[in-house]
C-alpha cells in the first residue's frame, strides 16, 4: 500500500537541524531530506528504504528514484547521518524517528481496512467457484436436455442462413463481374473454376475474379479458344491461377515449316525478278 502522505511541521525550516544544514551545505540538502521522506512514506516500510519482502535499496537505488547524482546522495546521506536523521545499519538506510512523519495508528487502520478488502474479494472469488462447481455437478433433466438440443439447432440453422446468404451475395456479384464476357462457353468455364477454387478451399474474392479475368486476356488478347484452353487446364489441375498455354511439338514443327516454306517462296521470287531484269538488259 503507497502512501499518499506524511506528517511536516509548519515550523520544519526553524528546525535548529534543518538551518544548520541549509546554513552550511545549502538549500537542495534541505529538498533532497524533504524528497527522502516521501519516499520512506511511499514505500510505508516504517521509515526504511526497502519493500516488504525485505529487499533493500541501496545508494544507487534511492538515488535513481529521487532524481539525484549517487555521489551527491552518499555525501548528504553522511550529513544526515551526522545530525542523527538517518541510521545507516549494515546493507539498511532509514530515517530515524520515522513515528514524528507518520500516524502509525491511522497507518495500522489503513493497513487493516487493505487486509480486510483483500479478504473479501477472497471470499467472493471463492464463493464463485463453488457455484461453478455445483451448477456442473447438478444432473441434465431430459427437458433440459431437450431445450438444449432446440436451442442448438436453433443456432445451426441460423448459421446455415448466414453462409447461405454469403454465398448467394457472392453468386450475384460473380455475375456481375462476369457479365463483361461475352462468349458464353468461357463466362461458364470462368463459374466452373470459381466451384474448383471453393472444392480445394481456396475460395475466390470479387478482386480476384476481375484480376483472373485481366490475366487470362493479357496472356490471350486475341484467341477466344486458347482462352477456353487456359481455363480448362487450370481446373483439371487444380491451380490457384492460369498459365500460358505450352505449345505442342506438332504446332512448333508447323510453324518452322511454315517459316521455311516462306523462305523457299520468298528466294524463288527474287531469282524470277532477277533473272527477268537479266533478259531484258540482253533485250536491250
Amino acid at each position: 500500500m503507497e502512501v499518499k502522505w506524511i506528517k511536516l511541521s509548519a515550523d520544519i525550516f526553524e528546525n535548529p537541524k534543518i538551518v544548520i544544514i541549509s546554513e552550511q551545505y545549502g538549500d537542495e540538502v534541505v529538498l533532497v531530506w524533504i524528497k527522502l521522506l516521501t519516499l520512506a512514506g511511499r514505500l510505508n516500510n516504517s521509515g526504511k528504504f526497502s519493500i516488504k519482502n525485505d529487499i533493500n535499496f541501496d545508494i544507487k537505488t534511492i538515488a535513481k528514484m529521487i532524481k539525484i547524482s549517487e555521489k551527491k546522495l552518499r555525501k548528504y546521506i553522511q550529513i544526515f547521518s551526522d545530525f542523527s536523521m538517518i541510521i545507516c545499519e549494515k546493507n539498511l538506510i532509514k530515517i530515524a524517528n520515522w513515528d514524528k512523519y507518520q500516524s502509525e495508528e491511522k497507518l495500522e487502520k489503513m493497513r487493516q481496512q487493505t487486509r480486510n478488502r483483500v479478504q473479501k474479494y477472497r471470499e467472493k472469488r471463492e464463493e464463485k467457484e463453488e457455484n461453478k462447481d455445483r451448477y456442473k455437478s447438478v444432473t441434465v433433466t431430459q427437458c433440459n436436455a431437450t431445450d438444449i438440443d432446440i436451442d442448438k439447432d436453433i443456432e445451426e440453422r441460423k448459421e446455415r442462413n448466414i453462409k447461405e446468404r454469403k454465398e448467394k451475395t457472392h453468386s450475384l456479384r460473380y455475375e456481375d463481374i462476369l457479365s463483361s464476357v461475352s462468349d458464353n462457353g468461357l463466362r461458364e468455364l470462368y463459374f466452373e473454376y470459381i466451384k474448383m477454387r471453393k472444392m480445394i478451399k481456396a475460395p475466390m474474392t470479387n478482386r480476384a475474379l476481375s484480376m483472373l479475368i485481366e490475366r487470362v486476356n493479357d496472356i490471350e488478347p486475341l484467341d477466344v479458344e486458347r482462352r477456353k484452353k487456359m481455363l480448362e487446364e487450370a481446373i483439371v489441375n487444380n491451380w490457384k491461377s492460369v498459365y500460358p498455354l505450352k505449345e505442342s511439338e506438332n504446332t512448333s514443327q508447323k510453324k518452322k515449316k511454315s517459316f521455311a516454306n516462306a523462305e523457299k517462296i520468298d528466294t524463288e521470287a527474287a531469282a524470277a525478278i532477277s533473272w527477268e531484269l537479266l533478259t531484258k538488259e540482253m533485250g536491250a
